[in-house]
């Protein structure tokens, strides 16, 4: 807990050292619509970042509801909060190797 105080007074004296911060000189007024349109294009048009989007929208709708069933998943083995800790450890786990071998 005296960690957690001292890096949270460690950063906030880095953030007042650094003082303020130069805002981008803005073109004109765009709205919120034609920014996020520009934006929507801009993803679009970038295959790599299409497919980073695209991994986690996938990761998100496939593992979090996984994770629901992990706790009667363990009730039922019996392995109380322990095991289910493994179960989700072996889970992220599986995801790490995935990613290293994905990246070979």
């Amino acid at each position: 807990m005296i960690a957690d105080a001292v890096s949270f007074l460690a950063a906030g004296a880095a953030l007042l050292a650094a003082g303020p911060f130069a805002q981008a000189p803005r073109r004109g007024q765009n709205s919120f619509w034609k920014d996020l349109g520009q934006g929507l294009r801009y993803v679009r048009g970038n295959r790599v970042i299409v497919g980073i989007l695209s991994t986690g929208i996938f990761l998100n709708f496939v593992a979090a509801p996984l994770l629901v069933y992990f706790a009667p998943l363990a009730r039922s083995l019996r392995a109380g909060a322990q095991g289910h800790g493994w179960l989700i450890g072996t889970m992220l786990l599986g995801f790490a190797i995935g990613a290293i071998l994905l990246w070979l």
